[in-house]
Parts: structure tokens; sequence; C-alpha cells
């Protein structure tokens, strides 16, 4: 388990990043707050409002492209000190570098570059996976997991130690709160609840 640097007061608000750096306009990124830890309770507008705590890390889209809300991303697997605070993309089916979830005040997005808001723990909107899927069914409780393209499923629970799927225990993105029925939620955000295990 990492051991992360808690913070008091987030610099970056709800929906808000900073940056792309930009040499031609003197605008550089404030690299301090890579991996930073914050605690946030009731953010969000209108139906998309959790009173609800939640922690979320600053990190860095490092993608190449732009990220958009409610997916899981994962951590590029770069040595050093840059590890785990630059964002690969999304995370792909049973990814083992999982990061978090994009915070959902991004509705525009999440510019390449940018210093962002990802969160690590807490009630959140997640997207399940849009393909059918019998693991899109999942029970209050289920173990989620990376289903592809950053989307959630629940865990296979009879996945073998030892068997090509195993990274599913591995990969664990948190738990479902809302119960999700495949055919029916494919591709729907739902609330649910994200706990990233290297982080808390």
């Amino acid at each position: 388990m990492m051991n992360p640097t808690l913070v008091a007061n987030c610099p970056l608000q709800w929906g808000n990043y900073a940056g792309p750096a930009d040499t031609t306009r003197g605008i550089t990124l404030d690299t301090s707050t890579y991996g930073n830890i914050y605690y946030s309770i009731g953010e969000g507008k209108g139906t998309a409002q959790v009173q609800k705590p939640r922690l979320v890390m600053l990190a860095k889209n490092d993608s190449g492209s732009t990220l958009s809300r409610n997916l899981i991303v994962a951590h590029k697997t770069t040595t050093g000190a840059a590890f785990p605070y630059l964002i690969a993309g999304y995370a792909g089916a049973l990814s083992l570098v999982v990061a978090g979830v994009v915070e959902d005040g991004y509705v525009n997005g999440v510019p390449d570059g940018a210093i962002f808001r990802v969160v690590i723990k807490g009630y959140h909107y997640m997207q399940a996976k849009t393909a059918s899927d019998a693991l899109v069914t999942t029970i209050v409780g289920q173990a989620l997991t990376c289903g592809a393209n950053g989307e959630f499923i629940g865990q296979d629970n009879s996945v073998a130690a030892g068997s090509a799927t195993f990274a599913q225990i591995n990969s664990v993105v948190g738990a479902a709160f809302t119960i999700t029925t495949n055919a029916t939620d494919n591709g729907l955000q739902s609330l649910q609840y994200v706990k990233i295990p290297k982080f808390a």
C-alpha cells in the first residue's frame, strides 16, 4: 500500500484543471501537486451532486488525448518519481495499473497535459461496460473491476488463482452501490463506491 500525502485545501475545485503547460505564454505546471490527495464532500450540480465524502488525487493527463469523466484511468508505467502521477489513458480490461476514476465535474473532458482530479475513494458515478457482458449484472457490495475502455464490470467470483484472468482480484476499482443489469445498464452511468486498494 502506498502512503499518500493528505493535504488540506485542494488547489483545483470540482470541474477545474490546471494547464496544459504552454511555454509560449509562460504557463507552467505545478508538479509539486502531483499525487497529493484531498478530501471533499457535497460537490457536483443538480442530479450529479453526491453529498457523500470522497478522496481525490491530483494527476497529469499524459495520455495524448482528452479524457472523459466517470471513466476509469490507468497509471503510466513510467519508472522513477513520475509514477504514479502520470495517467496513461483509460484502463483496459483487467488492468493492474488502475489509478482511479475521472471526476464527474469534467463535462467537456480533461485535455492532454492538464493536471486534474482523479477519484480514488468514495461514492461516485461510473460507466458500465457498453458491450453486452454478463458481468455487467452486479449486486450491492460486489467487487467492481475494469471491463475495457475505462468502463466497469462486476468481478467474476469464479476466477481461480493462477488463471489467465486472475488479474481480476488485483484490478478492483471499488464495489457496487447501485445494482446494474446486463442489457439494461450497458454504457450507462450509475452511482458506485470507488476504492482503489493501493491508496485507501
